[in-house]
């Protein structure tokens, strides 16, 4: 009876350690559409004025397919879009509401390392690049709209990240704590007055948060 539970136990720890194997393949993604609007009255002398201001908008996607090129090593891809919308900016006027644009493409390569815990269930912390580009716009008026160019870096931490397997084919991602570090650089270029004048920016920001942005993810594999 013992050698049968053994080898019993030995066959449910081969299978654990054979997921996640060289040559599996699976692909996952982000979707998302964040958006609004606030309304508010005034009632005064028997008289009621409303109004209604827009939030921003938000809109995001990006699909993403990981490798594994050796067992437990993964390698992924993500391609990614956002357009981000403003709320009316400070040139809006009474008639007519003018917003902010921006868009940005990513592209964000990563690698993941898969550390079993029990059946089905791992600890994959990772690493990843975050490479941006696109434009902003801002509107003046109804005939001027002023456009620079955008471009970011970053890489990242992922510290506390999970994934449970409960069948075959379908995996649960829980990502919980990550470590991260960003620039985005703005420039503009402006002639219309005869002389040339450039302007840029740099942004730069370090994020570090444990269970702040929580997120949970699904992905496939084949």
């Amino acid at each position: 009876m013992k050698k049968v539970l053994l080898s019993l136990a030995m066959i449910a720890m081969t299978v654990a350690l054979a997921a996640q194997e060289k040559g599996d393949l699976y692909v996952s993604g982000y979707f998302g559409i964040n958006g609004g609007s606030t309304n508010a009255s005034i009632t005064a002398g028997g008289q009621k004025t409303s109004s209604t201001t827009p939030s921003a908008v938000k809109f995001q996607i990006g699909p993403k397919a990981g490798y594994f090129v050796i067992d437990r090593l993964e390698v992924n891809l993500e391609l990614g879009y956002t357009l981000d919308r403003s709320m009316p900016n400070n040139n809006s006027t009474a008639d007519r509401n003018f917003y902010d644009f921006s868009h940005l493409f990513s592209i964000t390569p990563g690698v993941n390392y898969y550390i079993p815990i029990c059946d089905k269930l791992y600890y994959n912390p990772g690493f990843y690049l975050d490479l941006g580009f696109g434009s902003s716009r801002e509107r003046i008026d109804a005939n001027t709209v002023e456009k620079s160019g955008v471009t970011t870096f970053g890489f990242g931490l992922r510290l506390i990240s999970f994934e449970f397997q409960p069948c075959e084919h379908f995996a649960i991602t829980l990502n919980a704590g990550d470590f991260s570090y960003n620039l985005m650089h703005t420039g503009d270029e402006d002639s219309s007055t005869g002389t040339t004048i450039k302007t840029s920016a740099n942004v730069h920001s370090v994020n570090f948060g444990l269970n702040l942005s929580t997120s949970i993810g699904f992905k496939y594999y084949f």
